[in-house]
C-alpha cells in the first residue's frame, strides 16, 4: 500500500536573509553597470546624465522587483499545491535542510520565488517536507462512457 504526505498549510512570508541576498545581488547589477558605463572610454557632455539616469533607473527596478514577493499561503490538500488559493506547481530549487528555495508556479502565473525557513515555520516543517518529497497520488480515473476512461487532464 503506498502512503502520501498528510495536508499542509502554513503562511508563507519572505525570509529576511533571502530578501537581504536579493538587495545586495541587485546593488551589484547596478553597481557593475554603472563601473561598466563609465569604463566605456570617451566621456561626452551627455555620459554623465546618461549615466546617472540609467543607475536610478535600475535602481528603481531593483528596489520594485525586490518588494513584497513570495507572500501568501501555500497549502498541499493531497493531491495539489497551491499558492493563494490557486493551482500551482511547485518545485525544490534548494534544500539546505533548515532552510528550502521554492518555485511556485501558479496556473497563468508568474513563477513566485518562496523561501522557507525551519525557524520561520517550526510546526508544519516536517509535514512541508513529507509533502514536497512523498510521491503524489495518481490521477483519478473518470468515466467518459460505456468502456472509455480518461485522467482529468485528457477531458
Amino acid at each position: 500500500m503506498e502512503r502520501h504526505a498528510p495536508a499542509v498549510r502554513l503562511a508563507v512570508r519572505e525570509d529576511r536573509p533571502w530578501r537581504l541576498a536579493r538587495r545586495a545581488c541587485g546593488g551589484v547589477v547596478v553597481t557593475g553597470t554603472v563601473a561598466w558605463a563609465l569604463a566605456q572610454g570617451a566621456a561626452t557632455a551627455w555620459s554623465g546624465p546618461a549615466v546617472a539616469l540609467l543607475a536610478l533607473l535600475l535602481a528603481v527596478s531593483v528596489a520594485r522587483r525586490s518588494g513584497a514577493a513570495g507572500h501568501g499561503e501555500l497549502r498541499w490538500d493531497g493531491a495539489t499545491w497551491h499558492f493563494d488559493d490557486r493551482p500551482c506547481d511547485l518545485h525544490v530549487a534548494l534544500d539546505l535542510g533548515a532552510w528550502l528555495l521554492l518555485s511556485a508556479t501558479p496556473a497563468g502565473g508568474r513563477r513566485q520565488w518562496l523561501a522557507l525557513s525551519r525557524s520561520d515555520h517550526p510546526a508544519a516543517w516536517h509535514g512541508l517536507r513529507c509533502a514536497l518529497y512523498c510521491p503524489r497520488p495518481p490521477p483519478l480515473k473518470m468515466t467518459a462512457g460505456p468502456g472509455a476512461e480518461t485522467t482529468p487532464d485528457e477531458r
